[in-house]
């Protein structure tokens, strides 16, 4: 497709602080190619103040997870003209974008035949990894590959493009994870439909992680985590994790200190397929 009739849309979640949003939009503002329309799921306690016309800011009410940001975000391409072969990219607000980013994404999706989703090579603590992995299904950890490789299973959840169509096809984001593992299931979502799982090493971003996690973001680590290997895998691995994730509960359960119990929590409620926010989010 005529890179000047593919229209670009980036979908941004937006919880917390401002600040991180704020230097993630700069950053596409001061690309050589601009995208059509960013569009800023604002699910922060105070609203989002976004200077000029940058981006479309929608404040839902109750604000979902980042599964159910990115699928409102699809939802409102609706009335911006969105056409199927468009691209769209979800993207985390602590991500930040090269100049070349968006040019370089364009020029690789011309030289494509098939197009399914697609990742970006990911700058994290100072270190390039491949945007994409596999999961171990003897360790239940999710990995980011450190090298091209055609056996991935899922695109790293900072950045990951896609044209309309098939976000749309794949039912955009999964929403029941809240936080984390999405990218994993919408990777099996992917693989079913045989669509590939690509890298473009030509895009850059830098992905800026919080240096500790915070007890719910633990929380939905462990729980999604847990649910992902015991539903989401061939059914002998999902039976041994069933059986596994019993004995890390109990383990968990059984030392002291309030992160052990964190981490019980979570496998209790993967055990009994709890999926959803651990606490509501309220807003004054």
């Amino acid at each position: 497709m005529n890179p000047q009739t593919q229209q670009l849309f980036i979908i941004i979640v937006h919880y917390g602080s401002p600040v991180p949003t704020l230097q993630a939009v700069t950053s596409i503002q001061a690309g050589t190619l601009q995208p059509t329309k960013i569009i800023i799921i604002d699910h922060a306690v105070h609203p989002l103040m976004v200077p000029g016309a940058a981006a479309q800011v929608l404040r839902p009410t109750p604000a979902g997870g980042y599964g159910a940001g990115v699928n409102l975000g699809l939802g409102a391409l609706l009335t911006a003209n969105a056409e199927a072969g468009d691209i769209v990219i979800a993207m985390n607000n602590d991500v930040v974008v090269q100049p070349t980013t968006i040019a370089n994404l364009y020029e690789w999706w011309q030289a494509q035949t098939v197009i399914g989703l697609v990742g970006a090579v990911v700058e994290e603590a100072g270190k390039q990894v491949f945007g994409g992995g596999v999961v171990n299904y003897v360790t239940g950890r999710a990995m980011l590959a450190h090298q091209p490789t055609s056996a991935l299973q899922y695109i790293h959840g900072a950045f990951i493009a896609a044209t309309y169509d098939t976000w749309l096809t794949l039912h955009g984001m999964p929403e029941e994870n809240f936080l984390y593992w999405e990218d994993t299931v919408l990777g099996r979502r992917a693989r079913k439909k045989r669509l590939p799982i690509q890298l473009a090493p030509t895009v850059r971003v830098k992905h800026n992680t919080a240096a500790t996690l915070t007890a719910d973001h633990l929380y939905y680590l462990v729980r999604n985590g847990a649910q992902y290997v015991q539903y989401q895998l061939p059914w002998f691995i999902a039976v041994y994790w069933r059986l596994v994730n019993r004995l890390r509960w109990l383990w968990h359960r059984l030392l002291p200190g309030s992160r052990h119990w964190l981490v019980a929590e979570a496998l209790r409620d993967a055990m009994a397929g709890r999926s959803g926010q651990r606490h509501p989010i309220i807003r004054p």
